[in-house]
């Protein structure tokens, strides 16, 4: 089969390295969450801005450095940040031809920023769940009194009165005055309907509820798709070891974060 130069190397590595746009992006739409469910507010203008131009300055920038270093070589995720050959940095009796920093070049471009931006996703997720935790607990302590929404009925007294006195009249051959007769409308209020909090906050509760869960199950499917590739790499670079259950999560998984993101 085919197997390249480092020129095309060099162009899957850039590509590679821009591909972190996708944990940037993942930053922001976290934020988002945050945001929305637990300050009930959209992000500002400068706050989307700012997202944008590092989602996306950054990764290039990264990306431009790593061509420029000639830091690009075949590890075992494929050409990405390495030496070159490949385990010249392991082994002292082996001459490195490039990449001599390599290692230390991924953490500085990759490695950090990654484990800053999930240490973030993961905290934001963390304030969401105990926002809608703290939300539903509340409701279950308070009680509502409203009245139902139909007008009040009316009670009629003195009508028996009234009727009385036509039969009188009827039974007697002169004519005599009746009695005047005062008739009383008394309104009836029904009484309070008493309604539980957590009933009356229910469909709130439940949108904060299905928001969250939407954004931790978006979350998850970017954890579970990238972090072979992370586990592969640092069991190389820290043990020359290429376990191949690693190398095969991280070729199953890799692919499916967009199939994910589906449901």
């Amino acid at each position: 089969g085919a197997f390249g130069n480092q020129t095309t190397c060099n162009f899957q590595g850039f590509w590679a390295q821009l591909g972190g746009i996708g944990a940037f992006y993942n930053a922001a739409l976290s934020h988002y969450y945050y945001q929305s469910i637990c300050h009930g507010q959209e992000l500002t203008r400068k706050q989307e801005l700012f997202w944008h131009f590092l989602a996306t300055g950054f990764p290039l920038a990264t990306s431009i450095i790593g061509l420029a270093m000639d830091s690009y070589s075949f590890v075992q995720v494929g050409c990405w940040i390495g030496p070159t050959p490949n385990n010249c940095l392991l082994d002292d009796s082996i001459t490195c031809e490039h990449g001599e920093h390599a290692y230390i070049l991924a953490w500085v471009l990759t490695g950090g920023p990654l484990i800053i931006l999930w240490g973030l996703i993961s905290w934001y997720m963390y304030e969401i769940y105990n926002t809608v935790w703290q939300a539903e607990t509340r409701s279950q302590h308070y009680s509502f009194r409203r009245y139902p929404d139909h007008p009040p009925t009316f009670a009629l007294s003195g009508m028996s009165n009234s009727l009385e006195s036509s039969q009188a009249l009827e039974s007697q051959s002169e004519v005599v005055e009746p009695n005047p007769t005062i008739v009383t409308i008394e309104p009836t209020t029904p009484p309070p309907v008493v309604v539980n909090g957590s009933d009356r906050s229910r469909p709130a509760i439940n949108r904060k509820r299905e928001t969250s869960i939407q954004a931790m199950l978006y979350v998850g499917a970017y954890f579970i798709t990238h972090c072979w590739a992370f586990l592969v790499y640092l069991s190389f670079i820290y043990g020359n070891w290429n376990p191949f259950g690693f190398i095969f999560l991280q070729s199953f998984w890799w692919p499916l974060q967009g199939f994910l993101n589906v449901f």
